[in-house]
């Protein structure tokens, strides 16, 4: 799949939406680093670097008063810089929680660790009381 109309769309969305009132910027500590107005990295399109520089919190959509996905822009790129083998994902792949064998599987294989043993304190979470077990 060609993901490069995917990235230059997302982009597109954010050159015609973008008011650079710096919601984004001031929220996130990677467009801080980047150190560029949102619509100037949208023109220029983030290189891989900054695309797996990006948590994908989301948090820059949480504050963006247009509704704008930096996050989706990363997120595109990612998947553009894969598809086009920029990236050795067989290095990564490990590391997928959706692999039978992954990284967090492991750590709780070699430590003995089992979900049951895993103590889950709900109160940390802002939940509706319906979606809590």
């Amino acid at each position: 799949m060609d993901y490069s109309r995917d990235v230059q769309v997302a982009c597109q969305k954010i050159l015609d939406n973008c008011t650079d009132c710096g919601a984004c910027v001031s929220e996130c500590k990677l467009l801080q680093e980047i150190n560029e107005d949102l619509t100037a990295l949208a023109a220029r399109k983030p290189s891989v670097e900054e695309a797996y520089s990006c948590t994908l919190c989301g948090l820059c959509e949480g504050v963006c008063p247009s509704s704008l996905s930096p996050r989706y822009m990363f997120a595109t790129t990612r998947k553009k810089a894969v598809s086009d083998e920029e990236v050795p994902i067989e290095e990564f792949k490990y590391m997928f929680p959706d692999r039978k064998r992954n990284v967090m599987k492991m750590y709780r294989e070699v430590n003995g660790i089992d979900y049951k043993d895993l103590k889950v304190d709900l109160s940390l979470y802002a939940a509706p009381e319906s979606c809590l077990p």
